[in-house]
């Protein structure tokens, strides 16, 4: 064989790597992290070691620190597909994008490009979604709704669904099995949308995290671990997710020491126009109803109010600090002028001074530990109230450890 042949043939046998083949290295990875208290940090490197427990790595070295203390885990970079192929829906309100290889009337045996084979139990399973289709699956949606749904097929018929009532039995690679009007009905697997199951519970298991992957899943759980390959999730019915550590978007901590202002009712509200018209602060949107956005960034959690507002907390001594993303929305395309103030107590703790449409957004924090009142206060600046749409975004409190 001469050289060029075997150089050829060497061609074909070995295989190129071209871009965007396979996740990404945990050196290649961008990490970002949001603590509890609103602080960002990107280590070069996390695990986590065991549950309730992490390890951050960057220049300085290696620090361990408990989960609870962190917001949310971010791989920049990666994104979420629109979840659209075969399903399994939790009773949790997740789902996992995937096959159901198997089912029976205990455990459903489901696995993924992203997730290892794995037992789920029946139990914690509010629907199956076993062939996709392109028609109309409201009905199918509709069902999955119910509090208190009766086991029920949805059989592809032509260019339609069809409901069918019934007992499910198990489920295979060629067909599906379930008692109908006291009979016990087969029906092939590729005739079958779904089934929507009655005994749906969410399970007694630890729930604080939440999930998401690229292939749309997104679910709640605990994690259990993570290293340079896969993270680990014990699911609320104590079945276990092994995820390559490439295919995670997201993992948002659920700490109920976190408390948003936007989910609590202000003791007493003061809104003063400067003129006649006064404009209702709002919950998690800007001041005209929109998604919060300051810089650029939107965010989903926060407070939209209009100069002058004064919106009053009762604390009780049960918090240890406030952290706020302040700035005037982008809606008002740079009009604006404010003044933020905080007051704990009746001290002025925190005063930006004036705020225009054209600043940048500024984070603050501040200690609370032992104060009983929170007031937050934005006053009229220059240029009259013409722009004053105030965001106070992801205005949160967090609880005393």
């Amino acid at each position: 064989m001469n050289p060029s042949t075997l150089l050829l043939l060497l061609s074909w046998l070995i295989p190129s790597s071209p871009l965007g083949a396979g996740p990404p290295s945990p050196t290649e990875e961008k990490i970002d992290i949001v603590r509890l208290s609103g602080e960002e940090v990107s280590p070069s490197f996390i695990e986590i070691l065991s549950p309730g427990v992490v390890a951050l790595t960057d220049g300085e070295g290696r620090t361990e620190i408990p989960l609870e203390n962190l917001r949310s885990i971010t791989f920049t970079g990666r994104e979420a597909s629109p979840l659209a192929g075969t399903a399994l829906f939790l009773a949790g309100g997740g789902v996992l994008a995937g096959e159901v290889l198997s089912a029976d009337g205990e455990k459903i045996k489901f696995g993924s490009p992203l997730i290892d084979e794995t037992s789920i139990s029946l139990a914690s399973i509010r629907a199956i979604r076993i062939t996709p289709v392109s028609i109309d699956t409201t009905a199918f949606q509709r069902q999955m709704e119910k509090k208190k749904p009766n086991d029920t097929v949805f059989v592809i018929q032509e260019k339609k669904l069809l409901r069918v009532p019934g007992g499910f039995r198990f489920l295979n690679r060629e067909k599906l099995s379930f008692v109908w009007e006291g009979q016990e009905k087969t029906l092939p697997r590729e005739k079958i949308h779904g089934i929507v199951l009655s005994g749906g519970s969410v399970g007694r298991g630890a729930r604080t995290a939440r999930v998401l992957l690229t292939d749309g899943s997104r679910f709640e759980g605990e994690p259990v671990a993570m290293d340079r390959a896969a993270l680990t999730m014990r699911l609320m019915d104590s079945s276990r997710l092994v995820i390559a550590r490439g295919s995670v978007v997201r993992i948002e901590i659920l700490s109920d020491r976190l408390v948003y202002l936007s989910d609590l009712e202000p003791i007493k509200v003061r809104e003063v126009p400067y003129f006649n018209t006064i404009w209702p602060y709002r919950k998690d949107r800007s001041l005209d109803g929109n998604p919060i956005r300051l810089g650029g960034e939107v965010y989903e959690k926060g407070l939209g109010v209009h100069s002058r507002c004064l919106l009053t907390y009762e604390l009780d001594g049960e918090y240890e600090s406030f952290s706020a993303v302040i700035g005037i929305d982008d809606e008002t395309e740079d009009l604006g002028h404010v003044i933020f103030r905080v007051r704990a107590d009746g001290e002025v703790v925190f005063e930006s001074g004036g705020i225009s449409g054209v600043d940048k957004p500024r984070r603050i924090q501040l200690d609370l530990k032992g104060k009983q009142r929170l007031v937050l206060e934005v006053d009229f600046g220059e240029d009259l109230d013409i722009g004053d749409h105030a965001d106070w975004a992801d205005a949160h409190l967090v609880r005393k450890s």
